[in-house]
């Protein structure tokens, strides 16, 4: 049992080591972050309890599957999740004198995180066994820690900004990239049982890779109250950001994403047949099909960027089609930013023709 609790935290060393030496400028207090590890680990019951409220009296189990499953995996779980790490994230290391800089909000963060998965991993290696703990290690904690990481970014941000108003939006997108990453990873981990777990994997890389980015950018901004979120970006994309266009746009990506990924696992021979009914041609055929509409939404995302009326027109329909799917989380972004009125008036789109389908 010892070897399988100790097996069960070796990723959380690992991880927190590696987070830890990424930070170039000074180290956090031993004394905070072992406060912000133990209420990460003291609020996984609190967020057990209301998961457990929502999916018995909240959730609609009579509806179809996939969607029931987007529902639990992202509002029941994966919201819930993150809400209760952010809300050990500001009790406890926010208002510290020692959170001096945007850097920190990433460490105290997988701080809080890995406290989290570290008391869920050992039930989960104590009840499933040595194959959970080797699974887990290589799959969901890295995955807490990478959300953790986006959720640090925003927070760290917010800390040194002097408006607050800005400063609670910031807070409020960190909430909401920790979760989308959160819950991508679960829905594809827990729908079909499992069949979808390449998609998973591909969506935990993608964390890797921003999280990795976004220790590059902080630390290359060391001296900087207040970093730019996507300063990698082409000059002429950073106007987006913080605008409800720019919501609309990343919605718009991260469908076309997802759209590739699954025309990847599909191509591939990942798709449970007895589901999709797919032989290898049609695999080849759906393969093509959504490399056709990935490429159908990036012309859209551009279209976007240029205020062209056609790819408003064009995203709005993409949005209201997925809003009865697993994807409804992207398409409510996706419509808040279209149909804002600073986007509306940027393609100049009066109220009445949104109706009329009509872009004038």
């Amino acid at each position: 049992m010892y070897l399988l609790l100790a097996l069960s935290q070796l990723p959380i060393v690992l991880l927190f080591s590696y987070v830890y030496a990424r930070d170039n400028d000074g180290r956090e207090p031993l004394r905070i972050l072992f406060y912000s590890f133990l209420c990460g680990m003291l609020v996984l019951p609190i967020a057990a309890a209301v998961e457990f409220v929502l999916e018995v009296f909240v959730l609609p189990h009579e509806i179809y599957a996939p969607l029931y499953h987007g529902l639990q995996m992202f509002f029941g779980v994966a919201l819930v999740e993150e809400s209760c790490k952010l809300a050990a994230l500001l009790l406890i290391a926010y208002r510290k004198p020692d959170f001096n800089e945007p850097f920190d909000g990433i460490i105290y963060a997988v701080a809080v995180s890995l406290g989290f998965a570290a008391l869920e991993n050992a039930l989960y290696c104590l009840q499933f066994g040595i194959g959970a703990a080797w699974l887990r290690m290589f799959s969901a904690v890295p995955m807490h820690a990478m959300s953790a990481v986006l959720l640090g970014f925003y927070v760290g941000r917010a800390k040194f900004e002097h408006d607050p108003k800005q400063a609670k939006l910031l807070i409020l997108a960190g909430l909401l990239a920790s979760s989308v990453a959160h819950g991508s990873y679960n829905y594809f981990v827990a729908v079909e049982e499992g069949v979808y777990f390449p998609a998973a994997i591909l969506i935990l890389l993608v964390q890797i890779f921003l999280a990795r980015r976004a220790m590059r950018i902080y630390n290359s901004q060391r001296g900087i109250t207040v970093g730019s979120a996507c300063m990698y970006l082409p000059e002429q994309d950073r106007s987006l950001l913080g605008t409800p266009l720019g919501w609309a746009v990343f919605a718009l990506l991260v469908v076309g994403a997802l759209g590739m990924a699954w025309s990847l696992a599909a191509s591939a021979g990942w798709v449970d047949g007895d589901i999709l009914q797919l032989n290898h041609e049609e695999m080849i055929h759906a393969g093509w099909l959504g490399v056709a509409l990935s490429t159908v939404l990036l012309a859209g995302v551009r279209g976007l960027k240029r205020h062209r009326s056609w790819a408003w027109r064009f995203a709005l329909f993409v949005f209201v089609t997925i809003v009865p799917s697993p994807l409804f989380i992207l398409s409510i972004a996706g419509l808040f930013g279209l149909l804002h009125p600073q986007s509306r008036s940027q393609f100049a789109v009066k109220p009445q023709a949104i109706v009329s389908g009509k872009a004038v």
